[in-house]
């Protein structure tokens, strides 16, 4: 885990410790939602306040890549705006789940806070530099086009030579080549078969390269060089795919809470205006 990550997951233990206690008793010692001088609306609307604060990440990372102030700490922001943003929910809801679309908030916050914590786990398991790199959307852009360049780059080389030279090329480069999404296993793998002594890996190359001529002995170190970069694209591409998948959940889920906030506080309006005080 990477310190950026622990520093954003350490507070997540109190929000946790807040919602065990919370949830065990009544914060009010009443029910009194609609009552007039409850803090619950209070609560409400700060909430609401902290969940639009909250959004401010997503602009800033979408709209304003060129915005003031590091990316980080409007990542920081935006992690402990949602830790309040949660604490505030459960005492608005006086430490209970409710029903009807009480119940649908409360059950999309808690999916907000869970897929929002598996995030910070997995960019903390990202190495850093693939991390910095997966930041930039025209990198992110340019990985596909960048592999088929690779891919053709590898064909060129191999084209015209001989059935050995081929054998050796199908043997020890092509099933790295053909591995869409490769895990880091698989780099290391083709560093020890295609460069490394027979010590490092029994199956290295150097042995069958020595029936080639020098010529396609270095054709096959050009091919095995492009074959590291295309291997090293497509593993950053696995890294930006197991970084974004938790995203699809979190960003769905706030959408959904946007909806449910606005039936939620029209029906506070309707119900608080025709007087049903409990």
């Amino acid at each position: 885990m990477t310190d950026e990550s622990n520093i954003l997951l350490v507070p997540a233990v109190v929000v946790l410790a807040v919602v065990i206690s919370v949830s065990f008793m009544t914060p009010f010692g009443y029910e009194a939602v609609f009552f007039h001088h409850s803090p619950m609306p209070a609560l409400g609307w700060a909430g609401s306040a902290f969940a639009l604060a909250s959004l401010a990440y997503s602009l800033r990372k979408r709209l304003f890549l060129q915005g003031p102030g590091h990316l980080i700490f409007w990542k920081a922001g935006h992690v402990f705006t949602g830790y309040i943003f949660s604490i505030l929910v459960l005492y608005h809801s006086n430490g209970g789940v409710g029903t009807g679309i009480q119940l649908m908030l409360s059950a999309i916050c808690a999916g907000l806070l869970v897929t929002g914590l598996w995030g910070i786990v997995r960019q903390g398991h990202t190495p850093g530099v693939m991390t910095n790199a997966l930041l930039d959307p025209v990198y992110k852009s340019e990985i596909k086009e960048t592999a088929n360049k690779i891919l053709g780059q590898i064909a060129s080389v191999v084209n015209g030579k001989s059935h050995d030279f081929r054998a050796v090329y199908q043997r020890h480069i092509l099933p790295f080549v053909s591995i869409r999404l490769p895990r880091l296993e698989h780099h290391k793998a083709i560093l020890r078969r295609c460069f490394g002594p027979v010590s490092g890996d029994t199956n290295a190359a150097v042995t069958d390269l020595a029936r080639l001529s020098p010529e396609e002995r270095d054709a096959f170190y050009e091919a095995a060089e492009m074959a590291v970069d295309l291997v090293e694209l497509r593993l950053s591409k696995r890294y930006q795919r197991g970084m974004n998948k938790w995203l699809h959940w979190h960003t769905g889920l706030g959408v959904a809470l946007v909806s449910a906030l606005f039936f939620h506080i029209l029906a506070s309006f309707y119900f608080g205006s025709h007087g049903f005080d409990k």
